[in-house]
């Protein structure tokens, strides 16, 4: 039997861990992934992996990150893409796309129908719900049974008997009756003990006295309240006639603070005119013998100053700049003829340094120079030929003296017999005839670097000619410029000395006007103080004569209000006053104290009341506990017996599924069926795979059976569940599933992988290292490469036919 197609058709990486970037083709039936380990065959089922549900089991585990699946050798990059083309189980093809960027996480992630309607973006936890609805499995139930991660083929097998039902039981997501169940049982002892604990309080209530005498308690609140409201209402009527008592005084005392008022003005005016008194009398000083001296006149001569004084200023402004420009002239020619002085001290001093030059260069017999020199280089040319005829000598010398050691009983040059005696003789003469050649050519070489020195010598003078020729060229000019440059001087010397003069003259005039300005300011000052003191004198007598009719008129209004103050009245309609406030504290305090009786009394009432309401309330929560225990109970028993006839179908039909998918994989007859049992142990049960032998007793397949035989069951567990659970999907991933098999187990189940496998499974991924496995293809066969020595690049290559 075959499911609808359910595949993985291709997958593309770029810096995903070893691959810098691969792209794979997978086929229906046994694609088999082989490579050395290390090689980057894992890699792929991690990107598969993650390019389906945005995580792979090592990150979710948190043995590593997201950014450890981004390549770092031999250069560290910043991002991976991966990118996975399947089909849903109605056979239509989707792309999902996701990028991880290091530090950052998957920062983009698509799904996309191959045609390229886009689907669903960036958000990568959307584009995994999208996915886990296409493939109809999510990545827990992918990760446990598509998903045989490395070595863990039978990882079913080695689980602990409660690690092991505990899977199980989420596998086949009845843990979650077992959940209700306690969750319940945790509930109805929750609710024992409360109701436990209202029975009790209800108990106490019923016994408790106060409940009883509540009527009698209502009834003597209601009458301290009547006897409140009485003393309340005699308390108001007080309140009328302290007002109006109130209201008199309150008039008698404005009366009084208004004298009081009017007298604190009087004395504060009397004071303002004596202050004004004192300012007129220094107003006067101030004027002295100007005391009589009219306001106009005063204000006449300050204008009158006021005009000399700009006139002044401005004759000092015109002046002033006038000094500057002289100052300026005088300072520019200054300048020039300095500036003049140094341009002169420069050209002398080149023209001194150029003479030099010109005396130096006569010195020096230049036809002789570039005789000698030509000279010395003829000179050089000999000794190198000799050097070289030397050299060739010393060489033919030495081989020949190779050749002379290595001969034996003939002479390598003539061929004739050769002597002991005679060889060693030869080696010494040949070897003085060495030394004197290698001295010679000593000599001739420390000739050859004297020459050359001396050429070098000889170069650097000529090259010293050439210079001095060149810095002598441009003297006529500088003498000429030296003599315009004198003439020049002294015309400006005679500008600098009138332009001095007549800034002497300006700056003289510019001094006495100065003075005469300050002399005008004085008198202009004085004169404006003068008329300020007048000024000060008129208004001080102004403002004296208007205080003197203010005091008048306040001293008039003080008597007028005096008149209507009576302090014998004041004093009579204080006491009363004071009487009725003590009349009104008394019923004010008998009321407060009654409100104290009667809030004592309320709240006795109230807990009384709320006594009788919590017991009502006690009576029906305590119904209602009964009742909801005794349904609590019921559902812990539904829950406990549907939690276990679910797993029992489940059960049954994976034993079923398990023993059609075992005549394929497992052909010979040793083991005729399979089943998964459930054994009780204690209050406990366990899940355990089982098989029947030749006898028909049923063996455990842990510690029992063989390694081939362990993986047949392994793997007919696997697919048993995937065709129960996920009938929709035809789809399995293993990864080096061989790690307890010899190699007779290797080559079992490669038959198995290669005949038994694909009759239940559309397309199996398979990763090893074994090339013994090669024979399980019936898809693809894909081999991989890596230099691990040099930090290389993943190399995938894909085999379409057998070398």
């Amino acid at each position: 039997m075959l499911w609808r197609k359910i595949m993985i058709t291709r997958v593309k990486l770029e810096n995903w861990k070893s691959h810098d970037t691969t792209e794979m083709e997978f086929s229906e039936g046994t694609n088999v992934l082989v490579g050395i380990m290390g090689s980057g065959k894992s890699a792929v089922l991690d990107g598969i992996t993650y390019g389906l549900f945005g995580t792979v089991p090592a990150v979710r585990n948190r043995r590593i990150t997201l950014d450890d699946l981004i390549r770092k050798r031999p250069v560290k990059e910043d991002t991976a893409k991966v990118e996975v083309e399947f089909t849903d189980p109605q056979g239509a093809s989707y792309i999902v796309k996701r990028k991880i960027e290091r530090g950052k996480g998957t920062t983009f992630a698509e799904i996309r129908q191959k045609e390229g309607e886009l689907i669903d973006k960036p958000n990568s936890t959307s584009v995994t719900e999208h996915v886990t609805t296409l493939l109809q499995v999510d990545f827990d139930f992918y990760r446990r049974m598509i998903y045989a991660e490395q070595n863990q083929l039978d990882l079913f097998l080695t689980l602990e008997p409660r690690e092991r039902r505990r899977r199980v039981d989420e596998l086949l997501k009845i843990n979650k009756f077992e959940n209700a169940r306690k969750n319940v049982v945790t509930i109805v002892n929750r609710l024992k003990d409360r109701l436990e604990d209202r029975e009790e309080e209800l108990r106490e209530l019923r016994e408790d006295e106060e409940i009883e005498a509540l009527p009698s308690l209502e009834e003597e609140l209601k009458e301290t309240e009547n006897e409140r409201q009485e003393l309340a209402e005699k308390k108001e009527q007080i309140k009328p006639e302290i007002k109006k008592v109130e209201e008199r005084l309150d008039k008698l005392e404005k009366v009084k603070n208004e004298i009081e008022d009017l007298s604190k003005k009087i004395e504060s005016v009397k004071a303002r005119i004596e202050t004004l008194n004192q300012q007129i009398a220094k107003d006067k000083e101030k004027l002295g013998k100007h005391v009589d001296t009219t306001l106009e006149d005063l204000e006449g001569r300050v204008e009158d100053l006021k005009e000399k004084l700009k006139e002044k200023k401005e004759e000092a402004e015109r002046l002033e700049s006038e000094a500057s420009s002289s100052t300026a002239e005088v300072s520019k020619l200054k300048t020039e003829k300095k500036s003049l002085k140094n341009e002169i001290e420069d050209i002398k001093e080149k023209i001194n340094e150029k003479e030099n030059s010109q005396e130096e260069l006569e010195e020096i017999d230049v036809p002789k120079l570039s005789e000698e020199l030509e000279s010395l280089k003829d000179n050089r040319e000999d000794l190198r030929d000799e050097s070289s005829g030397l050299k060739a000598r010393i060489n033919d010398l030495r081989n020949s003296l190779e050749e002379l050691r290595v001969a034996e009983s003939t002479c390598p040059v003539c061929g004739r017999p050769l002597k002991p005696e005679k060889k060693s003789k030869l080696i010494q003469e040949r070897n003085r005839r060495l030394e004197d050649l290698e001295t010679k050519l000593s000599n001739v070489r420390e000739e050859i670097k004297s020459v050359e020195n001396d050429i070098s010598d000889m170069n650097k003078l000529h090259e010293k000619v050439t210079d001095l020729r060149t810095d002598i060229e441009d003297l006529p000019n500088l003498r000429s410029k030296l003599d315009e440059l004198e003439k020049n001087i002294e015309n400006k010397s005679k500008e600098l000395s009138e332009a001095s003069d007549k800034s002497e003259e300006v700056n003289e005039n510019l001094k006495n006007v100065k003075r005469e300005v300050e002399r005008i300011r004085e008198d202009f000052e004085e004169s404006k103080k003068l008329r300020e003191s007048r000024e000060d004198l008129k208004s001080s007598s102004k403002e004296k004569e208007k205080a003197e009719k203010e005091r008048k008129a306040l001293q008039s209004e003080l008597e007028e209000r005096e008149k209507e103050f009576d302090e014998d009245l004041v004093r009579d309609l204080k006491n009363r006053n004071q009487e009725l406030i003590k009349k009104q504290e008394h019923f004010k305090t008998r009321v407060n104290e009654i409100d104290k009786l009667i809030e004592q009394k309320k709240k006795l009432v109230e807990n009384i009341r709320e006594k009788k309401r919590r017991l009502e309330r006690r009576e029906a929560e305590v119904e209602i506990l009964r009742g909801s225990i005794s349904s609590l109970n019921k559902i812990k028993r539904a829950l406990s017996e549907s939690q276990t006839a679910l797993r029992e179908q489940v059960i049954e039909a994976v034993n079923a599924m398990m023993n059609d998918i075992w005549q394929d994989i497992y052909p010979y007859g040793d083991f005729r069926r399979i089943r998964l049992s459930i054994e009780e142990s204690g209050r406990t049960s366990d899940y355990e795979l089982q098989l029947m032998d030749s006898s028909g007793a049923w063996v455990p397949v842990e510690g029992v059976v063989s390694g081939g035989e362990r993986t047949c069951a392994s793997l007919t567990l696997r697919i048993a569940f995937a065709v129960v659970l996920a009938p929709g999907l035809s789809w399995l991933v293993l990864d080096e599933p061989t790690h307890n098999l010899d190699s007779e187990g290797i080559e079992y189940l490669s038959e198995v992988l290669r005949g038994g496998i694909p009759k239940f499974v559309n397309q199996l991924l398979l990763i090893t290292h074994e090339k013994q496995l090669e024979s399980a293809v019936s898809g693809n066969l894909h081999r991989f490469f890596r230099d691990k020595s040099q930090d290389g690049p993943t190399e995938v290559r894909r085999v379409y036919e057998e070398d």
